[in-house]
């Protein structure tokens, strides 16, 4: 069976490896399990002979968010691992000073964590760079802008996490975000677990897909794409070809930057649609 929708994603190899790892934790989850059975992938052994991603997504439908909210327990596979914390991608070299005020990040030398009560500690960080949350970002700006936060004057860049949870960048962010902070400021689409689907380059002309953390496709629509992604990283809570309720249009011309991997742009939100349960239709 072929992929209606493409994988904008590798998909050999080590991402093969891991997207086994998925489905046989998947395939232990209430919600997951009844569709990787009629698959024919709910066995260790036909889970190892996968050699083609875009094969297996094919068998599986779409998982909606509405569903998923209504009941996320039913994703757990309580003998599946937490995932790590995830490395901080950062678009410029060196990396300063960081303040990340989101959790689930790696510490470094050079990335601090501050995923509460930012407000007194970040001023005895006094970092260079902030990565954080649309929303949480937007508050700081406001904060400091109206004196009742005193940040020492940034010197790199801001890093603002859309997605799922996070929301869309609107212009109006944009343009608080640079009279607030007065640096370049660089967004990161991320998915339900924290997952990086695409980042701003330096060129600031859409986001460049990224498939470290996940398998990413677009599907049709009539005007750009809906994006419906497959983590690679969450074990606990798999998350299979999940509708992320998000649209985008898609440019794979050579960017400014010299990267040749396509690139998202005009972000945007769905309607809401109607909940209808996968593990229900497929009695």
């Amino acid at each position: 069976m072929e992929c209606a929708t493409p994988l904008y994603t590798s998909a050999s190899g080590a991402r093969l490896k891991q997207l086994s790892d998925v489905l046989a934790s998947a395939a232990r989850t209430a919600y997951y399990g009844p569709w990787i059975e009629r698959a024919g992938v709910a066995e260790p052994s036909r889970i190892a002979e996968i050699d083609s991603a875009r094969q297996v997504l094919a068998q599986l439908p779409r998982s909606e968010l509405t569903d998923i909210l209504e009941d996320f327990e039913r994703l757990r596979n309580p003998a599946g691992r937490r995932p790590e914390p995830r490395d901080l991608h950062y678009p410029l070299a060196p990396p300063p000073r960081i303040a990340v005020l989101a959790p689930g990040f790696r510490e470094t030398r050079s990335v601090r964590l501050f995923p509460d009560n930012w407000s007194r500690k970040l001023r005895h960080f006094r970092p260079n760079s902030i990565a954080a949350p649309a929303g949480v970002l937007r508050a700081l700006a406001l904060s400091v802008r109206e004196g009742r936060v005193d940040l020492k004057p940034l010197t790199h860049a801001v890093i603002v996490f859309t997605g799922i949870e996070h929301g869309v960048l609107r212009q109006t962010d944009r343009d608080l975000f640079w009279q607030v902070f007065q640096v370049p400021l660089f967004e990161q689409l991320r998915g339900l677990g924290g997952e990086l689907l695409a980042e701003e380059c330096e060129a600031h002309h859409g986001l460049h897909i990224r498939d470290e953390d996940c398998l990413l496709e677009l599907e049709p629509m009539q005007s750009g794409f809906e994006l419906v992604y497959t983590s690679l990283t969450s074990l606990e809570y798999p998350l299979v070809r999940l509708a992320t309720g998000l649209a985008a249009d898609l440019h794979d011309i050579p960017c400014g930057c010299g990267e040749h991997i396509p690139r998202l742009t005009g972000i945007r939100r769905l309607p809401r649609r109607k909940s209808c349960s996968m593990v229900a239709a497929a009695g």
